[in-house]
């Protein structure tokens, strides 16, 4: 191997520009395959996970509303219990104090339950709504954009060959199966890169 500066240069390395880079990331996200049929698949899809997840939400929540209840429930008795002089003032409050502590951290987890439940729905509406044209999407990003993009659909990649020839793409789940059947569909239709999957 030969040396520069000191260093060891690998006779196999090959250096990519940014716009090389950027090209060839492109061309990547271009191959994101998405019809009508596939989208209703992964809008059938995202019901199901949504539904299979939804069950033990639904008992949690269960969970918390009869832990409210008996926590009010208490609450009330307490008060009796004060009025009939069964217990003292300091007593009352202490015991008031600790209950209504608890009765708060259990409606926060309520009101936290149904936000994740709302939150989880819109977000697979702006998924499916982002796979239609995914490809312009990320065309017309900033850096700061093609990044977070990147982040949610590219585990890693791999520069190889010269101009990056020989790269490998490997898409985080679900992304790599739409990818894949694009790759696919493209190769038996002969089309380029970015002439369907709108």
């Amino acid at each position: 191997m030969a040396k520069k500066d000191g260093k060891k240069l690998c006779p196999n390395s090959h250096y990519y520009r940014e716009e090389t880079i950027d090209r060839l990331i492109t061309e990547a996200v271009g191959s994101l395959y998405v019809n009508d049929v596939l989208a209703a698949r992964l809008r059938e899809h995202l019901r199901t996970a949504h539904d299979r997840s939804e069950a033990p939400r639904l008992r949690e929540l269960r969970r918390l509303q009869a832990a409210e209840t008996r926590l009010t429930h208490k609450l009330g008795l307490l008060y009796d219990y004060r009025l009939n002089e069964d217990i003292t003032v300091d007593e009352y409050r202490a015991k008031r104090s600790r209950i209504a502590e608890e009765l708060a951290s259990v409606r926060q987890r309520i009101a936290d339950l149904g936000e994740t439940n709302a939150a989880a729905e819109e977000e697979g509406s702006t998924i499916l709504e982002l796979l239609k044209g995914f490809r312009e999407t990320y065309v017309r990003a900033d850096t700061e954009g093609k990044a977070r993009i990147l982040n949610v659909v590219l585990d890693h990649v791999e520069l190889k060959g010269k101009d990056g020839a020989a790269s490998r793409f490997v898409f985080r789940p679900p992304f790599n199966l739409l990818f894949e059947v694009g790759e696919h569909v493209r190769k038996a239709s002969g089309s380029k890169v970015g002439e369907w999957g709108e």
